[in-house]
Protein backbone atom coordinates (compact mmCIF):
# COMPACT_ATOMS: atom_id res chain seq x y z
CA UNK A 1 0.00 0.00 0.00
CA UNK A 2 2.81 2.38 0.86
CA UNK A 3 4.38 1.75 -2.55
CA UNK A 4 1.10 2.24 -4.35
CA UNK A 5 0.59 5.50 -2.51
CA UNK A 6 4.18 6.54 -3.48
CA UNK A 7 5.04 6.91 0.21
CA UNK A 8 7.65 4.14 0.25
CA UNK A 9 10.29 3.11 -2.31
CA UNK A 10 9.18 0.17 -4.42
CA UNK A 11 12.62 -1.46 -4.50
CA UNK A 12 15.47 -1.70 -2.06
CA UNK A 13 15.70 -0.50 1.51
CA UNK A 14 15.73 3.22 2.24
CA UNK A 15 18.79 4.31 4.18
CA UNK A 16 18.26 7.47 6.25
CA UNK A 17 20.56 10.34 5.21
CA UNK A 18 21.92 8.24 2.29
CA UNK A 19 19.08 7.43 -0.10
CA UNK A 20 17.56 10.26 -2.07
CA UNK A 21 14.48 10.77 -4.17
CA UNK A 22 10.92 11.78 -3.40
CA UNK A 23 9.74 8.67 -1.54
CA UNK A 24 13.09 8.13 0.19
CA UNK A 25 13.13 11.70 1.44
CA UNK A 26 9.64 11.36 2.87
CA UNK A 27 10.53 8.05 4.51
CA UNK A 28 13.66 9.55 6.03
CA UNK A 29 11.73 12.44 7.57
CA UNK A 30 9.13 10.05 9.01
CA UNK A 31 11.95 8.00 10.54
CA UNK A 32 13.43 11.15 12.07
CA UNK A 33 10.03 12.03 13.54
CA UNK A 34 9.66 8.58 15.11
CA UNK A 35 13.19 8.70 16.54
CA UNK A 36 12.54 12.13 18.01
CA UNK A 37 9.30 10.99 19.66
CA UNK A 38 10.87 7.84 21.07
CA UNK A 39 13.86 9.69 22.49
CA UNK A 40 11.58 12.12 24.35
CA UNK A 41 9.04 9.59 25.63
CA UNK A 42 11.10 7.98 28.40
CA UNK A 43 12.29 9.48 31.63
CA UNK A 44 15.86 10.61 31.69
CA UNK A 45 18.03 8.45 33.90
CA UNK A 46 21.54 9.06 35.04
CA UNK A 47 23.99 6.83 33.19
CA UNK A 48 25.99 4.32 35.18
CA UNK A 49 29.61 5.26 35.89
CA UNK A 50 32.30 3.52 33.85
CA UNK A 51 34.98 1.79 35.93
CA UNK A 52 37.49 2.01 33.05
CA UNK A 53 36.87 4.32 30.08
CA UNK A 54 40.13 3.57 28.28
CA UNK A 55 38.77 0.78 26.01
CA UNK A 56 35.87 2.98 24.93
CA UNK A 57 38.20 5.88 24.17
CA UNK A 58 40.54 3.65 22.19
CA UNK A 59 37.71 2.15 20.15
CA UNK A 60 36.11 5.52 19.46
CA UNK A 61 39.49 7.04 18.63
CA UNK A 62 40.25 4.20 16.23
CA UNK A 63 36.89 4.61 14.55
CA UNK A 64 37.45 8.35 14.18
CA UNK A 65 40.92 7.79 12.72
CA UNK A 66 39.52 5.23 10.32
CA UNK A 67 36.75 7.59 9.30
CA UNK A 68 39.28 10.39 8.79
CA UNK A 69 41.54 8.14 6.69
CA UNK A 70 38.54 7.03 4.65
CA UNK A 71 37.53 10.65 4.06
CA UNK A 72 41.06 11.48 2.89
CA UNK A 73 41.12 8.50 0.54
CA UNK A 74 37.72 9.33 -0.92
CA UNK A 75 38.70 12.98 -1.31
CA UNK A 76 41.94 12.02 -3.05
CA UNK A 77 40.15 9.78 -5.53
CA UNK A 78 37.41 12.35 -6.10
CA UNK A 79 39.64 15.41 -6.51
CA UNK A 80 43.15 14.34 -7.49
CA UNK A 81 42.18 11.29 -9.54
CA UNK A 82 38.66 12.24 -10.56
CA UNK A 83 39.52 13.16 -14.15
CA UNK A 84 41.50 9.95 -14.61
CA UNK A 85 38.63 7.82 -13.32
CA UNK A 86 36.21 9.67 -15.55
CA UNK A 87 38.41 9.06 -18.60
CA UNK A 88 38.86 5.32 -18.02
CA UNK A 89 37.38 3.32 -20.90
CA UNK A 90 35.27 1.16 -18.59
CA UNK A 91 33.58 4.24 -17.10
CA UNK A 92 30.36 4.73 -19.11
CA UNK A 93 29.42 8.14 -17.69
CA UNK A 94 30.76 10.22 -20.57
CA UNK A 95 29.45 7.79 -23.15
CA UNK A 96 25.97 7.98 -21.63
CA UNK A 97 26.18 11.77 -21.45
CA UNK A 98 27.17 11.96 -25.12
CA UNK A 99 23.99 10.09 -26.04
CA UNK A 100 21.73 12.50 -24.17
CA UNK A 101 23.56 15.86 -24.33
CA UNK A 102 24.47 17.39 -27.71
CA UNK A 103 28.20 17.88 -28.12
CA UNK A 104 29.46 21.14 -29.60
CA UNK A 105 30.35 21.30 -33.28
CA UNK A 106 33.74 21.96 -34.87
CA UNK A 107 33.46 24.63 -37.58
CA UNK A 108 35.96 26.09 -40.00
CA UNK A 109 36.76 29.81 -40.05
CA UNK A 110 33.73 30.43 -42.30
CA UNK A 111 31.39 28.44 -40.00
CA UNK A 112 31.31 25.44 -42.33
CA UNK A 113 30.75 22.23 -40.29
CA UNK A 114 33.67 19.86 -39.91
CA UNK A 115 32.21 17.62 -37.20
CA UNK A 116 28.85 17.87 -35.47
CA UNK A 117 26.29 15.98 -33.41
CA UNK A 118 23.27 14.46 -35.12
CA UNK A 119 20.25 12.49 -33.91
CA UNK A 120 17.84 12.96 -31.03
CA UNK A 121 18.19 12.78 -27.22
CA UNK A 122 19.14 9.25 -26.25
CA UNK A 123 20.59 8.55 -29.69
CA UNK A 124 23.03 11.40 -30.38
CA UNK A 125 25.91 10.46 -32.68
CA UNK A 126 29.04 12.23 -33.92
CA UNK A 127 29.11 13.00 -37.62
CA UNK A 128 32.33 14.01 -39.42
CA UNK A 129 31.49 16.03 -42.52
CA UNK A 130 35.10 16.29 -43.69
CA UNK A 131 36.82 13.05 -42.63
CA UNK A 132 40.05 13.90 -44.50
CA UNK A 133 40.87 16.25 -41.60
CA UNK A 134 40.75 13.33 -39.16
CA UNK A 135 44.41 13.70 -38.20
CA UNK A 136 43.56 17.10 -36.73
CA UNK A 137 39.95 16.77 -35.59
CA UNK A 138 40.50 13.25 -34.26
CA UNK A 139 37.45 11.34 -33.08
CA UNK A 140 35.05 10.93 -30.17
CA UNK A 141 34.09 7.26 -29.96
CA UNK A 142 32.26 5.38 -27.18
CA UNK A 143 34.68 2.45 -27.36
CA UNK A 144 37.97 3.86 -28.65
CA UNK A 145 37.96 7.12 -26.70
CA UNK A 146 39.08 10.48 -28.03
CA UNK A 147 41.88 11.92 -30.13
CA UNK A 148 42.83 15.18 -31.80
CA UNK A 149 40.78 18.30 -31.20
CA UNK A 150 37.90 16.17 -29.97
CA UNK A 151 40.13 15.43 -26.99
CA UNK A 152 41.99 18.74 -26.73
CA UNK A 153 38.80 20.82 -26.84
CA UNK A 154 36.66 18.33 -24.93
CA UNK A 155 36.01 20.80 -22.11
CA UNK A 156 34.42 23.28 -24.52
CA UNK A 157 32.65 20.69 -26.67
CA UNK A 158 31.19 19.06 -23.54
CA UNK A 159 29.97 22.38 -22.12
CA UNK A 160 32.23 22.38 -19.06
CA UNK A 161 34.53 25.18 -20.24
CA UNK A 162 33.04 28.50 -21.27
CA UNK A 163 29.61 27.81 -19.76
CA UNK A 164 28.48 29.78 -16.67
CA UNK A 165 29.19 27.98 -13.41
CA UNK A 166 25.55 28.37 -12.37
CA UNK A 167 24.40 26.55 -15.50
CA UNK A 168 26.88 23.72 -14.94
CA UNK A 169 25.76 23.25 -11.32
CA UNK A 170 22.09 23.51 -12.26
CA UNK A 171 22.37 20.83 -14.95
CA UNK A 172 24.35 18.58 -12.65
CA UNK A 173 21.87 18.85 -9.77
CA UNK A 174 18.68 18.63 -11.83
CA UNK A 175 19.68 16.21 -14.57
CA UNK A 176 23.03 14.71 -13.57
CA UNK A 177 24.41 15.89 -16.91
CA UNK A 178 26.60 18.59 -18.38
CA UNK A 179 25.13 21.59 -20.23
CA UNK A 180 24.85 21.45 -24.03
CA UNK A 181 28.32 21.71 -25.53
CA UNK A 182 29.96 24.84 -26.94
CA UNK A 183 30.78 24.94 -30.64
CA UNK A 184 34.34 25.84 -31.62
CA UNK A 185 35.30 27.88 -34.66
CA UNK A 186 38.67 26.77 -35.96
CA UNK A 187 41.15 28.82 -37.96
CA UNK A 188 41.11 26.10 -40.65
CA UNK A 189 39.85 27.23 -44.05
CA UNK A 190 38.06 24.24 -45.57
CA UNK A 191 38.55 25.45 -49.14
CA UNK A 192 42.32 25.64 -48.67
CA UNK A 193 42.30 22.41 -46.67
CA UNK A 194 40.52 20.55 -49.47
CA UNK A 195 43.12 21.73 -51.99
CA UNK A 196 45.94 20.61 -49.70
CA UNK A 197 44.40 17.17 -49.21
CA UNK A 198 43.77 16.78 -52.90
CA UNK A 199 47.40 17.60 -53.70
CA UNK A 200 48.69 15.14 -51.08
CA UNK A 201 46.32 12.36 -52.12
CA UNK A 202 48.21 9.08 -52.48
CA UNK A 203 51.35 10.42 -50.77
CA UNK A 204 52.82 9.88 -47.33
CA UNK A 205 53.60 13.15 -45.64
CA UNK A 206 52.17 16.29 -44.11
CA UNK A 207 51.92 20.02 -44.56
CA UNK A 208 51.04 23.06 -42.47
CA UNK A 209 49.98 26.39 -43.96
CA UNK A 210 49.53 29.27 -41.55
CA UNK A 211 49.20 33.02 -41.26
CA UNK A 212 52.78 34.13 -40.66
CA UNK A 213 51.73 37.11 -38.55
CA UNK A 214 48.97 35.72 -36.32
CA UNK A 215 49.93 32.04 -36.28
CA UNK A 216 46.43 31.00 -37.40
CA UNK A 217 46.62 27.57 -39.04
CA UNK A 218 44.78 27.67 -42.36
CA UNK A 219 45.46 24.07 -43.39
CA UNK A 220 46.95 21.06 -41.62
CA UNK A 221 47.08 17.92 -43.73
CA UNK A 222 48.40 14.49 -42.78
CA UNK A 223 48.43 11.56 -45.21
CA UNK A 224 47.46 8.78 -45.16
CA UNK A 225 44.44 9.55 -43.00
CA UNK A 226 41.30 7.69 -41.95
CA UNK A 227 37.53 8.06 -41.80
CA UNK A 228 36.38 8.58 -38.18
CA UNK A 229 32.81 7.75 -39.27
CA UNK A 230 33.89 4.13 -39.89
CA UNK A 231 36.02 3.35 -36.86
CA UNK A 232 33.84 0.37 -35.90
CA UNK A 233 34.66 -1.27 -39.22
CA UNK A 234 38.27 -0.22 -39.73
CA UNK A 235 39.82 0.07 -36.25
CA UNK A 236 41.87 -3.15 -36.32
CA UNK A 237 43.07 -2.44 -39.85
CA UNK A 238 44.12 1.07 -38.84
CA UNK A 239 46.13 -0.27 -35.91
CA UNK A 240 47.94 -2.79 -38.12
CA UNK A 241 48.55 -0.46 -41.05
CA UNK A 242 52.35 0.02 -41.42
CA UNK A 243 51.80 3.55 -42.76
CA UNK A 244 50.25 4.67 -39.43
CA UNK A 245 47.16 6.57 -40.63
CA UNK A 246 46.17 7.31 -37.01
CA UNK A 247 49.33 9.41 -36.61
CA UNK A 248 49.00 13.14 -37.19
CA UNK A 249 52.24 13.64 -39.06
CA UNK A 250 51.89 17.43 -38.91
CA UNK A 251 52.28 17.51 -35.11
CA UNK A 252 53.59 14.05 -34.17
CA UNK A 253 55.83 13.16 -37.09
CA UNK A 254 59.49 13.88 -36.31
CA UNK A 255 61.80 14.39 -39.26
CA UNK A 256 65.40 15.58 -39.63
CA UNK A 257 65.28 19.03 -41.25
CA UNK A 258 68.23 18.46 -43.55
CA UNK A 259 69.16 21.36 -45.80
CA UNK A 260 65.80 23.01 -45.06
CA UNK A 261 67.71 24.81 -42.29
CA UNK A 262 69.38 26.91 -44.97
CA UNK A 263 67.02 29.94 -44.87
CA UNK A 264 67.41 30.28 -41.11
CA UNK A 265 71.19 30.00 -41.19
CA UNK A 266 71.22 32.59 -43.95
CA UNK A 267 69.06 35.02 -41.96
CA UNK A 268 71.15 34.51 -38.81
CA UNK A 269 74.39 35.08 -40.71
CA UNK A 270 73.01 38.10 -42.59
CA UNK A 271 72.06 39.84 -39.36
CA UNK A 272 75.49 39.26 -37.81
CA UNK A 273 77.66 40.03 -40.81
CA UNK A 274 78.93 36.46 -41.06
CA UNK A 275 77.74 35.88 -44.61
CA UNK A 276 80.16 33.85 -46.67
CA UNK A 277 81.01 34.15 -50.32
CA UNK A 278 79.37 31.83 -52.83
CA UNK A 279 81.09 28.42 -52.70
CA UNK A 280 82.45 27.29 -56.01
CA UNK A 281 81.86 23.58 -55.42
CA UNK A 282 78.26 22.63 -54.62
CA UNK A 283 79.11 19.15 -53.35
CA UNK A 284 80.67 18.26 -50.04
CA UNK A 285 82.54 15.27 -48.70
CA UNK A 286 82.25 14.71 -44.95
CA UNK A 287 82.18 11.83 -42.50
CA UNK A 288 78.78 10.77 -43.80
CA UNK A 289 79.70 10.78 -47.48
CA UNK A 290 78.98 13.01 -50.44
CA UNK A 291 76.23 15.65 -50.18
CA UNK A 292 74.65 17.35 -53.17
CA UNK A 293 71.71 19.58 -54.01
CA UNK A 294 68.08 18.55 -53.90
CA UNK A 295 67.44 20.29 -57.23
CA UNK A 296 69.89 21.62 -59.84
CA UNK A 297 70.74 25.23 -58.93
CA UNK A 298 71.59 26.18 -62.50
CA UNK A 299 74.83 27.44 -63.96
CA UNK A 300 76.72 30.11 -62.02
CA UNK A 301 74.27 30.00 -59.10
CA UNK A 302 74.02 32.71 -56.50
CA UNK A 303 74.13 31.95 -52.79
CA UNK A 304 70.35 32.28 -52.63
CA UNK A 305 69.90 29.80 -55.49
CA UNK A 306 72.22 27.31 -53.82
CA UNK A 307 70.30 27.45 -50.53
CA UNK A 308 66.91 27.44 -52.27
CA UNK A 309 67.99 24.30 -54.16
CA UNK A 310 69.00 22.50 -50.97
CA UNK A 311 72.75 22.47 -51.56
CA UNK A 312 74.86 21.42 -48.60
CA UNK A 313 78.12 23.32 -49.02
CA UNK A 314 76.71 26.78 -48.14
CA UNK A 315 75.19 25.32 -44.98
CA UNK A 316 78.47 23.81 -43.84
CA UNK A 317 80.23 27.13 -44.47
CA UNK A 318 77.54 29.17 -42.71
CA UNK A 319 77.44 26.72 -39.81
CA UNK A 320 81.16 27.08 -39.29
CA UNK A 321 80.87 30.86 -39.22
CA UNK A 322 77.85 30.87 -36.89
CA UNK A 323 79.51 28.43 -34.48
CA UNK A 324 78.21 25.97 -31.90
CA UNK A 325 76.65 28.53 -29.55
CA UNK A 326 75.09 30.39 -32.46
CA UNK A 327 73.48 27.21 -33.78
CA UNK A 328 72.10 26.31 -30.36
CA UNK A 329 70.72 29.83 -29.93
CA UNK A 330 69.19 29.77 -33.41
CA UNK A 331 67.50 26.38 -32.94
CA UNK A 332 66.14 27.41 -29.55
CA UNK A 333 64.78 30.68 -30.92
CA UNK A 334 63.10 28.87 -33.81
CA UNK A 335 61.21 26.74 -31.28
CA UNK A 336 62.83 23.43 -32.23
CA UNK A 337 63.43 22.54 -28.56
CA UNK A 338 59.86 23.14 -27.35
CA UNK A 339 56.34 21.88 -27.98
CA UNK A 340 53.99 24.26 -29.80
CA UNK A 341 51.07 25.27 -27.58
CA UNK A 342 48.05 23.72 -29.29
CA UNK A 343 45.25 21.44 -28.02
CA UNK A 344 46.73 18.56 -30.02
CA UNK A 345 49.02 15.69 -29.18
CA UNK A 346 52.59 16.83 -29.92
CA UNK A 347 55.80 14.91 -30.40
CA UNK A 348 58.42 15.41 -27.72
CA UNK A 349 60.98 17.97 -28.92
CA UNK A 350 64.61 17.11 -29.53
CA UNK A 351 66.96 17.63 -26.59
CA UNK A 352 68.96 20.87 -26.91
CA UNK A 353 72.60 20.82 -27.82
CA UNK A 354 74.98 20.75 -30.78
CA UNK A 355 77.98 18.40 -30.93
CA UNK A 356 79.24 18.44 -34.53
CA UNK A 357 78.82 21.82 -36.16
CA UNK A 358 78.85 20.61 -39.77
CA UNK A 359 76.25 17.89 -39.22
CA UNK A 360 74.10 20.22 -37.13
CA UNK A 361 74.19 22.88 -39.87
CA UNK A 362 73.14 20.22 -42.37
CA UNK A 363 70.22 19.21 -40.16
CA UNK A 364 71.58 15.68 -39.89
CA UNK A 365 72.78 15.49 -36.29
CA UNK A 366 70.29 14.81 -33.50
CA UNK A 367 67.71 17.45 -34.38
CA UNK A 368 64.21 16.34 -35.41
CA UNK A 369 61.31 18.68 -36.10
CA UNK A 370 57.63 18.43 -36.96
CA UNK A 371 56.09 20.16 -39.98
CA UNK A 372 54.27 22.47 -37.56
CA UNK A 373 57.56 23.54 -35.94
CA UNK A 374 59.05 24.11 -39.38
CA UNK A 375 56.09 26.22 -40.53
CA UNK A 376 56.31 28.40 -37.41
CA UNK A 377 60.03 28.87 -38.00
CA UNK A 378 59.38 29.79 -41.64
CA UNK A 379 56.86 32.38 -40.48
CA UNK A 380 59.69 34.29 -38.80
CA UNK A 381 61.25 35.04 -42.20
CA UNK A 382 57.97 36.43 -43.52
CA UNK A 383 57.13 38.31 -40.31
CA UNK A 384 60.23 40.47 -39.75
CA UNK A 385 61.93 37.84 -37.60
CA UNK A 386 59.01 37.24 -35.20
CA UNK A 387 57.89 33.63 -34.75
CA UNK A 388 54.15 33.64 -33.99
CA UNK A 389 52.39 31.48 -31.45
CA UNK A 390 50.26 28.90 -33.25
CA UNK A 391 46.48 29.12 -33.08
CA UNK A 392 43.88 26.65 -34.31
CA UNK A 393 40.84 27.66 -32.21
CA UNK A 394 39.57 31.14 -33.04
CA UNK A 395 36.37 31.34 -30.96
CA UNK A 396 33.85 29.31 -28.99
CA UNK A 397 30.07 29.58 -28.86
CA UNK A 398 28.59 28.50 -25.50
CA UNK A 399 24.96 27.39 -25.36
CA UNK A 400 22.53 30.32 -25.76
CA UNK A 401 25.38 32.88 -25.73
CA UNK A 402 27.41 34.91 -28.20
CA UNK A 403 30.72 33.99 -29.76
CA UNK A 404 33.71 34.39 -27.45
CA UNK A 405 36.89 35.32 -29.33
CA UNK A 406 40.02 33.59 -28.02
CA UNK A 407 43.16 35.74 -27.77
CA UNK A 408 46.22 35.40 -30.00
CA UNK A 409 49.70 34.89 -28.64
CA UNK A 410 52.29 37.64 -28.68
CA UNK A 411 54.97 35.79 -30.66
CA UNK A 412 58.73 35.57 -30.13
CA UNK A 413 61.46 37.66 -31.72
CA UNK A 414 63.58 34.89 -33.20
CA UNK A 415 65.63 36.62 -35.89
CA UNK A 416 66.70 40.19 -36.39
CA UNK A 417 64.28 41.94 -38.73
CA UNK A 418 67.01 43.06 -41.13
CA UNK A 419 68.44 39.55 -41.43
CA UNK A 420 65.04 37.93 -41.93
CA UNK A 421 64.05 40.42 -44.61
CA UNK A 422 67.36 40.11 -46.46
CA UNK A 423 67.24 36.29 -46.37
CA UNK A 424 63.67 36.21 -47.68
CA UNK A 425 64.57 38.51 -50.55
CA UNK A 426 67.66 36.43 -51.34
CA UNK A 427 65.55 33.26 -51.51
CA UNK A 428 62.75 34.79 -53.61
CA UNK A 429 61.47 32.16 -56.03
CA UNK A 430 61.40 34.47 -59.07
CA UNK A 431 60.25 37.91 -60.08
CA UNK A 432 56.64 36.88 -60.65
CA UNK A 433 55.73 35.20 -57.35
CA UNK A 434 55.68 37.05 -54.01
CA UNK A 435 57.23 34.29 -51.92
CA UNK A 436 60.59 32.80 -51.00
CA UNK A 437 61.22 29.05 -50.97
CA UNK A 438 63.70 26.26 -50.38
CA UNK A 439 63.67 22.58 -51.30
CA UNK A 440 65.73 20.05 -49.38
CA UNK A 441 66.44 16.39 -48.85
CA UNK A 442 66.88 14.82 -45.43
CA UNK A 443 67.18 11.49 -43.70
CA UNK A 444 69.98 8.90 -43.91
CA UNK A 445 72.12 9.74 -46.95
CA UNK A 446 69.56 12.47 -47.70
CA UNK A 447 67.42 10.03 -49.65
CA UNK A 448 64.31 9.39 -47.56
CA UNK A 449 62.59 12.77 -47.05
CA UNK A 450 61.77 15.77 -49.20
CA UNK A 451 61.12 19.18 -47.62
CA UNK A 452 59.52 22.26 -49.11
CA UNK A 453 59.58 25.36 -46.90
CA UNK A 454 58.30 28.72 -48.12
CA UNK A 455 56.65 31.97 -47.15
CA UNK A 456 55.52 35.31 -48.51
CA UNK A 457 58.02 38.13 -48.89
CA UNK A 458 58.08 40.80 -46.15
CA UNK A 459 56.77 43.46 -48.54
CA UNK A 460 53.71 41.40 -49.51
CA UNK A 461 50.60 43.51 -48.88
CA UNK A 462 48.17 40.61 -48.52
CA UNK A 463 47.89 37.97 -45.81
CA UNK A 464 51.41 36.81 -44.88
CA UNK A 465 51.75 33.04 -45.27
CA UNK A 466 54.23 30.37 -44.25
CA UNK A 467 54.26 26.77 -45.46
CA UNK A 468 56.12 23.62 -44.48
CA UNK A 469 55.66 20.39 -46.43
CA UNK A 470 57.38 17.03 -46.00
CA UNK A 471 57.10 13.95 -48.19
CA UNK A 472 58.36 10.59 -46.96
CA UNK A 473 60.14 9.89 -50.24
CA UNK A 474 62.98 11.22 -52.36
CA UNK A 475 60.95 13.46 -54.63
CA UNK A 476 61.89 17.12 -54.09
CA UNK A 477 60.42 18.15 -57.44
CA UNK A 478 56.99 16.86 -56.41
CA UNK A 479 57.28 18.59 -53.03
CA UNK A 480 58.04 21.86 -54.80
CA UNK A 481 55.13 21.44 -57.21
CA UNK A 482 52.67 20.78 -54.39
CA UNK A 483 53.97 23.64 -52.27
CA UNK A 484 54.02 26.19 -55.08
CA UNK A 485 50.55 25.19 -56.28
CA UNK A 486 49.06 25.54 -52.81
CA UNK A 487 50.71 28.91 -52.19
CA UNK A 488 49.64 30.31 -55.54
CA UNK A 489 46.07 29.08 -55.05
CA UNK A 490 45.93 30.65 -51.59
CA UNK A 491 47.43 33.98 -52.69
CA UNK A 492 44.85 34.53 -55.43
Amino acid sequence: MGGNLRLLPLTGVTLPFVSYGGSSLLTAFISLLLLTLISRSGEEEESAPLPNSTPYLLVSGGLLLGLFALALAVGWWALARGDLLLARPENPRRVITDRYVPRGALLDRNNQPISRTTGSPGDYRRQYDYPQLSGTTGYNHPLYGQAGLESGLDGYLRGLDGSPTVEIIENDLLYGQTPPGSSARLTIDLEIQKQADQMLQGQRGALVLLNAQTGEILAMASHPNFDPNRLDETWLDLLQDPHAPLLNRATQGQYPPGAALGPFLLAYAEARGALSKVPGNITNTSQTGRWSCALPPGSSPTLGQLIASGCSTPLVTLGGQVGKEGLESLFAGLGFYEKPALPLLMADPSPPGVTQIDLAALGQENLSVTPLQMALAAAALSNSGTRPDPQITAAVLPHQQDWQILPNGSGHQTLLAAGAQKAAETLAADGTTPFWETVALAGPNQEELSWYVAGTLPNWQGTPLALALVLEENNPRLAQQIGQSLLKATLR
